[in-house]
């Protein structure tokens, strides 16, 4: 469940549509599972990459970054989707990996090679993360796809491992130093806290009922959901022994 928690965190699934007068059909349709982090955190990789033994890692010694992807239908069908089946995806980002999970299958079947197989993967990719860009939205801009995006069903409950990779992916930790009339004239205030997309607000509400402490705080203006813990012992007694004890 850890990989699973990471990758709600961190990971994307991908699915590249451009235009290529060498396909067929004109247009060449590339799936890609990824995870993104900087480049000192390559570790993390290595790991993960050990763990499906499928996929490379690549080194952006310039943006200081590394990826581990995995761009083979094959592999992406026999390791990657196998593995969120098993273990689910938690946040929205579920509803990416049905979409994907379906666009991989009908590659495997050579359908991305037929007008009508094509087609229907625009239509698929339409739902996917931001939808259609670019070329393809001048393209298909008119068509009226019927697909709608996949609900995400709210886990009833978290497992420990999930959060612990949810926390290695999108989790903060920051300490903040204010004036103070105490002895020493500072304040020290210690801060948990994860941010996700506001989507996700009712996941971020079964945390903090797994965990039992911190506020969820709700800023729509930034479309955004902050779970935090403020509280000194609650981070003592309940963040700092999770992290330690759960690998």
């Amino acid at each position: 469940m850890w990989i699973t928690g990471f990758t709600d965190a961190e990971g994307s699934f991908i699915v590249s549509i451009t235009k290529n007068n060498e396909r067929i059909i004109g247009w060449k349709v590339q799936v890609i599972f990824g995870i993104y982090l900087h480049g000192r955190d390559i570790q993390i990789l290595n790991q993960i990459q050990s763990y499906f033994g499928v996929g490379k890692i690549y080194t952006d010694n310039k943006r200081g970054t590394v990826n581990y992807l995995v761009r083979s239908p094959k592999d992406l069908n026999s390791t990657i989707i196998p593995q969120f089946n098993k273990y689910k995806l938690l946040t929205q980002k579920k509803a990416d990996f049905e979409l994907f999970s379906t666009i991989v299958n009908l590659i495997i079947q050579n359908q991305h090679k037929t007008e009508q197989g094509f087609k229907k993967i625009v239509e698929l990719r339409a739902s996917l993360n931001n939808g259609l860009t670019g070329e393809l939205l001048k393209v298909f801009s008119k068509e009226n796809f019927l697909i709608k995006r996949p609900e995400v069903e709210l886990a009833k409950d978290i497992d420990l491992t999930w959060i612990v990779g949810f926390i290695d992916g999108e989790g903060c930790f920051t300490i903040g130093i204010t004036p103070s009339k105490n002895k020493t004239g500072f304040g020290v205030q210690l801060n948990f806290n994860i941010t996700q997309h506001i989507r996700d607000k009712a996941l971020f509400w079964t945390i903090k009922k797994k965990l039992g402490c911190g506020n969820v705080n709700e800023i729509p203006a930034k479309y955004r959901v902050n779970f935090v813990v403020t509280k000194l012992s609650d981070i003592i007694n309940i963040i700092i022994p999770l992290l330690v004890n759960i690998h």
